[in-house]
């Protein structure tokens, strides 16, 4: 992952977007603040880590080439092809799921657990079109009938 940083800086995209695992909350909502805060959850320790260390090395390039590049931190994702089985798919799909069967079979809509943990959570499209946003605008080349600038002359 850190050499897709330097590749991107060697080969010249101006604005890449890096997305990031979000830390193991422990108050909500989650915010670009807490991105260090803590250590990930422990399903995803080694990814996240290095996923946060690209926000550290977009950081660095910043600082010493001036490259504007973004770290996204996205909260859970779900949308179109997600899983949504009840017994092993993602929060929301399976939640989504349990209401569709519950409506289908006139049963009741049971959700398991107290109530109490709190998620985020973004549409995969909602995530595609921020992606789009966050990433500033390319640089327009110029045109073949502009002054082209000139290196100093040599003494």
């Amino acid at each position: 992952m850190a050499c897709s940083v330097l590749v991107a800086h060697l080969t010249g995209p101006s604005h890449p977007a890096q997305l990031i695992p979000p830390p193991h909350a422990r108050r909500y909502p989650i915010d670009e603040t807490m991105i260090h805060n803590g250590p990930p959850h422990t399903s995803n320790a080694g990814y996240a880590y290095a996923k946060r260390m690209i926000d550290v090395q977009n950081r660095c390039y910043a600082d010493q080439h001036g490259c504007k590049w973004t770290s996204v931190v996205p909260t859970n994702i779900f949308g179109p092809h997600d899983n949504f089985s009840i017994e092993n798919g993602h929060v929301l799909p399976g939640l989504m799921h349990k209401v569709y069967k519950a409506k289908q079979d006139g049963g009741d809509f049971t959700i398991w657990g107290s109530g109490t943990p709190l998620r985020q959570f973004i549409f995969s499209e909602d995530l595609g079109a921020l992606m789009i946003w966050v990433r500033p605008a390319a640089p327009q080349p110029r045109s073949p009938a502009a002054p082209q600038p000139r290196s100093p002359a040599a003494p």
